[in-house]
């Protein structure tokens, strides 16, 4: 039987405002981010007060210092009789767009913005519809059930350590109870004819029940809301959580602000917003939920693509630069801005909710994010960090005279640029965007080719002149050799198989004209598989990680780059009898063999390379898709599944989302990742 497992963190977010609030950690706090680079640790206290004891959900720590001693000294009291909801007794239900809590007489629901998101530039769309898809708000629901209570109960929601707050009763003329903040957040209800609430701030919770009234007391940690519930009553709050950063709020390059300034005036329009449309809320989290429920996909799946989606829409944001749409994807706790091999595997996701925002990421690395070195052009890796967008063909994270973190990955961003244009296009249809970007597609062909040395093997095995005395490296930075290596890398080789298929497929779409630079295009895939095939190692029914005649290595990513074709529409050419049956079939040989030979860990989850113990959900979950769909490859699914789900509940319970696990663990505190929503591919049955 599997253990039951409540506590693991997770964030709740809007969509675009790099913003969220955390909840499901023991004694390990959560609450409101915004633009933080790990999950926050204010104590977050859910409960209510009856019997003379106060019960409240364990996301909060009673012993945390209330700061009261800094100001006077106190004889101690009397303490409050308190209760803590133990695990057995919390039970805890994880969704795609929901997560609610419930213990006794208590269950508090926390929903999260799944949604697609119009085109800003199309003509005629609706802007109002706009502003509720961007809205920096989200909405929970309190319930306290005192039908069966002998006694009236004080039902309570508060956080700690909310610095330069202000109280929303005083402010909105009695509209609006709550708390804001001026650093940006702050939480409201509406007044209610049925239900006394009052507003509540006090050193510690215990001093919130030893009054015989609740005070405000700006200077205190404990801000919040009292519920009184009469007995044999059922009371439901709906509770607004906003964000709200106006002005500029990156530098650099661009000077932008937050789109949904333009719709929203300050933090209490947003929650009045959020409140006023608080039935259209729960049914859009409802529907997104059922979606999931309905896909067929087991319990495990069903949870880490929740997860994924969590932390994925923390680290959005949607900025305004003098009118124009930025879409920009933060790489979560590191913060660099548009980290284009997260791009790529996000692609899939953004595909599903807002693709515009893929052309929005091909177009700055195309305009402003791309640079030329002797070979010919490719893009940086990233548009900067920390909200400051680098100078123009410049990354915040590659350096030269490097040979493994933070030295170039010329080859991959240029194969990325590709993959992502014709992917975007295949699903999309849009010939107009191709069209306009027809000379930048043949300069990425030229360049492919001469990163190629004597340009008669058709696979990269240069480095770019960018890395001086160095060499480039691949987003598999931090693994073994084998995987953080490019040159003559069998990953890389395999990826620029797929973007030559790409190029091909791009420049076919637009007519005669074109099809001669495709079909050199075509012949230069056809190039590098049979350079790549002649490397197969038929004694070990493997491919070495670097294709060289003393190669070593296994790992799975060799086989990635087969998701591509499918999904810029040249499916024929990853099929074991399609006209690369040979290399196809080597491909699905290699990934059996590894599957069974050191690329498993012993409780089945997947090991990248079998050198190394570190191992990315992301590609995991991609490379997953790989075997299912296109190879067709059977190895035991679910255990593997269940133990990538203990990894992030069991392995990691702090760290929502994370993408980079050893062993099944990850030590960091607080440190959140977007990359993992390639679990996506597993509900997209057809590309």
């Amino acid at each position: 039987m599997e253990k039951k497992v409540v506590y693991y963190q997770a964030l709740h977010s809007p969509i675009g405002a790099n913003a969220g609030f955390a909840l499901g950690l023991k004694e390990g706090g959560g609450g409101f981010s915004l633009e933080q680079d790990r999950v926050p640790e204010q104590n977050v206290w859910i409960g209510y007060y009856a019997q003379d004891t106060l019960r409240v959900f364990p996301f909060s720590e009673f012993s945390k210092d209330s700061g009261k001693d800094s100001y006077c000294y106190e004889e101690p009291k009397e303490d409050v009789r308190k209760a803590v909801f133990e695990e057995q007794d919390i039970t805890r239900k994880f969704e795609y767009a929901t997560d609610t809590f419930s213990a006794d007489r208590i269950s508090f629901s926390l929903m999260n913005r799944i949604t697609q998101i119009p085109d800003q530039g199309e003509k005629g769309t609706d802007t109002s519809l706009i502003k509720d898809k961007i809205l920096p708000g989200i909405i929970g629901k309190l319930t306290f059930d005192n039908r069966s209570g002998e006694e009236d109960m004080t039902g309570i929601f508060a956080v700690s350590d909310i610095p330069s707050k202000m109280f929303l009763r005083e402010k909105t003329g009695g509209r609006l109870l709550g708390t804001i903040s001026r650093k940006g957040y702050g939480f409201a209800v509406q007044e209610s004819e049925n239900l006394e609430i009052k507003e509540i701030c006090d050193f510690s919770l215990e001093d919130i029940f030893r009054r015989p009234e609740p005070v405000l007391t700006t200077i205190a940690a404990v801000s919040g809301l009292l519920f009184h519930v009469k007995k044999g009553c059922l009371a439901e709050v709906d509770i607004a959580l906003g964000w709200y950063q106006e002005g500029i709020v990156t530098g650099g390059l661009h000077d932008c602000r937050y789109l949904y300034t333009d719709y929203y005036n300050n933090l209490e329009e947003v929650l009045t917003y959020t409140l006023s449309h608080k039935e259209a809320l729960w049914k859009e989290a409802h529907a997104q939920d059922q979606w999931l429920a309905d896909s067929g996909l087991g319990d495990s799946r069903k949870f880490l693509l929740s997860q994924a989606a969590k932390s994925y829409y923390i680290s959005s944001m949607l900025l305004t630069d003098n009118g124009k749409v930025r879409w920009v994807m933060n790489e979560g706790t590191f913060r660099m801005l548009n980290t284009f091999d997260l791009t790529i595997d996000h692609l899939f996701f953004d595909l599903r909710y807002h693709p515009w925002a893929v052309r929005s990421q091909l177009e700055s690395f195309s305009q402003e994010y791309s640079y030329t070195d002797k070979y010919g052009i490719s893009f940086t890796h990233d548009q900067g960090s920390q909200n400051i967008f680098s100078v123009r063909g410049k990354s915040g994270y590659e350096t030269p005279n490097l040979t493994d973190c933070f030295s170039y990955m010329t080859q991959e961003e240029l194969c990325n640029w590709i993959l992502t244009a014709a992917v975007y296009r295949y699903q999309t249809g849009d010939s107009k965007w191709l069209a306009e970007n027809k000379n930048q597609v043949i300069k990425c062909l030229d360049s492919m080719m001469n990163r190629s040395q004597n340009g008669k093997e058709g696979i990269m095995d240069v480095d770019s002149d960018c890395c001086g005395s160095g060499a480039e490296i691949t987003t598999y930075d931090s693994l073994d050799p084998g995987l953080g290596k490019a040159r003559r890398n069998v990953y890389i080789a395999v990826k620029s198989w797929a973007a030559y298929l790409g190029i091909a497929s791009l420049l076919k779409t637009l007519g005669e004209e074109e099809l001669p630079v495709s079909r050199l295009a075509y012949n230069q895939a056809i190039l590098c598989a049979d350079t790549i095939n002649s490397y197969f190692d038929a004694s070990n029914n493997c491919f070495p990680a670097i294709l060289e005649k003393e190669g070593h290595g296994k790992s799975i990513p060799t086989v990635e780059a087969l998701v591509y074709p499918v999904w810029f529409g040249e499916a024929e050419a990853v099929s074991v009898s399609g006209v690369f049956k040979d290399f196809i079939v080597h491909l699905k040989t290699h990934l059996q063999t590894v599957l069974t030979s050191g690329c498993l860990f012993e409780d089945g989850g997947w090991k990248l390379s079998a050198d190394s113990d570190n191992s990315w959900m992301s590609k995991i979950f991609l490379n997953q898709y790989v075997a299912e769909k296109v190879l067709l490859v059977e190895y035991p699914r679910e255990a593997a599944d269940q133990a990538h789900e203990r990894w992030w509940k069991e392995g990691c319970p702090s760290n929502p989302g994370i993408d980079q696990i050893i062993a099944g663990r990850q030590k960091e505190k607080g440190f959140h990742y977007p990359r993992a929503v390639t679990a996506i591919l597993w509900v997209e049955e057809d590309a």
